[in-house]
């Protein structure tokens, strides 16, 4: 079964991934809890969901209250209806909460359009956000669009002849670099949680720093076990040592930034990403093969971008049969 070899590399890979992203947020979890006082919106859904479940009647709080089955028959009965409707095509389709580029706003030639859509679930996490997070959200963006349409109207670029980056990629670069500073500024702010972690490691788990989920020690080690296989498996498919070891830095910052925005907002998907074709650009095709095409495909997949995804859930990998073939038979 040829398949086999691939399928234990992938998801030996995987499974080191999600083991520093799980170690990491535990190392950080008092920190974003008791000092930063994160809300973890995702976890409030639960909480308000299950909260009063082992009281007498065993029927949630929440779904006592006449407010909810307001809220909630005001999105189903709109999901009902078009649901009817697929069956019944003399059923108008009400489209108030409408797919994404279903509405928008032109501004003028060569800005981005404002796009607008109702999403429940957005208004739901939001209510548990930070007032700050949610107006850099909106003014950011209008920054962003402003930067973009100006840049686009001029024909801003920057790079040498021939690689030159647009407003687009322009803006994707200030992402990861405000990505960076975001992690500098986590580290930074968790001084002191670290050195009480850092006394908790070398002094063992009955010392009274110890105060995680596990004890630091073990997640530490955990951490470090997994940053040696993701360097080491880095490393066997053609990746230098000093590279293995930079672009695993860079996942840590991403992953460690994600989780922290994820619990500070509950919205997973605002991550800066490239597309898989960035990675290809550093390496030509005459030099390629297929490990390295499986490196290349990897470091531009859900594990090692956290794109859209948290810290402690594993991707799916990119289609690196595909890839092999485009390098046997060129590009």
């Amino acid at each position: 079964m040829p398949w086999m070899r691939p399928l234990f590399w992938w998801t030996a890979i995987s499974l080191a991934v999600v083991g520093a992203g799980t170690c990491l947020c535990i190392i950080f979890q008092r920190q974003w809890e008791d000092a930063e006082r994160l809300t973890y919106p995702l976890a409030q859904f639960a909480t308000e969901l299950t909260a009063g479940f082992d009281e007498p009647g065993r029927v949630p709080a929440l779904f006592r209250n006449k407010i909810f089955w307001f809220g909630f028959f005001t999105v189903f009965a709109v999901f009902l209806w078009n649901i009817l409707g697929y069956f019944n095509h003399a059923l108008p389709r009400v489209n108030i909460y409408g797919g994404y580029l279903a509405k928008q706003i032109d501004l003028a030639r060569n800005f981005p359009p404002i796009y607008l859509r109702i999403l429940p679930p957005v208004v739901g996490l939001t209510y548990f956000c930070d007032l700050d997070i949610l107006f850099s959200f909106w003014f950011l963006r209008a920054v962003a669009i402003v930067k973009l349409g100006l840049m686009t109207r001029v024909g801003f670029t920057i790079g040498l002849k021939d690689q030159q980056v647009d407003g687009s990629g322009i803006l994707a670069l200030e992402s990861h670099g405000a990505l960076i500073l975001l992690a500098l500024w986590t580290f930074y702010v968790a001084r002191s949680h670290l050195a009480r972690v850092w006394i908790a490691i070398r002094k063992g788990s009955d010392h009274p720093f110890n105060d995680g989920v596990i004890p630091y020690r073990a997640a530490a080690s955990g951490l470090v076990i997994s940053t040696v296989f993701i360097v080491g498996w880095m490393s066997a498919v053609g990746m230098s040592i000093g590279i293995a070891i930079l672009q695993t830095t860079l996942i840590y910052v991403s992953y460690l930034t994600v989780a922290k925005f994820t619990a500070a907002s509950g919205l997973r998907t605002c991550c800066p990403y490239s597309q898989r074709a960035a990675a290809y650009s550093n390496s030509s095709w005459e030099q390629a093969t297929c490990s390295r095409a499986t490196l290349l495909a990897w470091r531009s997949s859900t594990p090692a971008r956290s794109s859209v995804t948290i810290a402690s859930r594993p991707g799916q990998p990119c289609p690196i049969t595909s890839v092999c073939s485009e390098i046997d038979h060129g590009p």
